[in-house]
């Protein structure tokens, strides 16, 4: 976002301060602005308003609404209209309920769509429903960041390894490679020090995959499988 207001600099809420500073207020609304709307997701752009509580001054109104009224670029007028309105409710509700109303996140911080995705998850448990459960795994997995939820996003790896072990359809050596991965990237958060229930649980189920596996070395499977399992008797 390049473009600056030209002309007719807005009243700033402080009128004390000299046409310098003036200038400087204006460079940091601007510089702040660009950093909410270049942000890489919604997270983060509620941590770049709550850090620029300059964003919501009467100041920054005036100078979006120049922004938005000196451009001709639709796609630019687009996205600034959307984060000025996203900071307009801000200032009417807060930031926290701003945001929450712009996710969709219920009061738990979950998004209504992942609450859905993980209800449904639940409600799955025969063999014939395995394949849409591994679609519903894979779609909850895309909504939930590790940095975030690292618990949801372990957890949802152990379903995604469950289904794909059980799953009827597919290549079945697919299928279990697949598995071990998701076992696997949810071991890298259920450690044994940090949870040592859920990595003994998920350490026999990686086991297990690796006694079902197809491809590899059978001797070396084997090994690792009663490797695994062994450690897993033992939190």
């Amino acid at each position: 976002m390049s473009s600056e207001p030209e002309s007719n600099p807005p009243q700033n809420d402080d009128p004390n301060l000299s046409p310098e500073a003036m200038e400087q207020a204006i460079q940091q609304i601007l510089m702040a602005f660009q950093e909410f709307v270049q942000a890489e997701n919604w997270t983060t752009s509620q941590e770049i308003v709550a850090s620029h509580p300059e964003l919501l001054t009467d100041a920054a109104v005036a100078i979006i609404q120049q922004l938005i009224e000196q451009q001709d670029n639709q796609d630019f007028i687009r996205i600034v209209t959307e984060h000025y309105q996203l900071l307009s409710r801000c200032r009417e509700v807060g930031i926290e309920q701003a945001f929450a109303e712009k996710t969709g996140r219920n009061r738990g911080g979950m998004s209504n769509e992942l609450g859905a995705i993980l209800q449904q998850i639940t409600q799955l448990n025969t063999i014939p429903e395995m394949p849409q459960k591994v679609a519903l795994c894979q779609q909850a997995l895309g909504l939930v960041q590790r940095s975030e939820n690292a618990e949801l996003w372990a957890a949802l790896q152990v379903e995604l390894g469950n289904s794909l072990a059980q799953n009827p359809l597919g290549d079945r050596a697919d299928n279990l490679e697949q598995a071990i991965a998701a076992y696997s990237a949810a071991l890298e958060v259920r450690t044994r020090e940090a949870m040592p229930v859920q990595w003994a649980s998920t350490q026999n189920n990686l086991a297990a995959a690796y006694s079902d596996r197809i491809r590899g070395d059978r001797a070396d499977n084997w090994a690792t499988s009663i490797a695994n399992n062994s450690d897993g008797q033992k939190p």
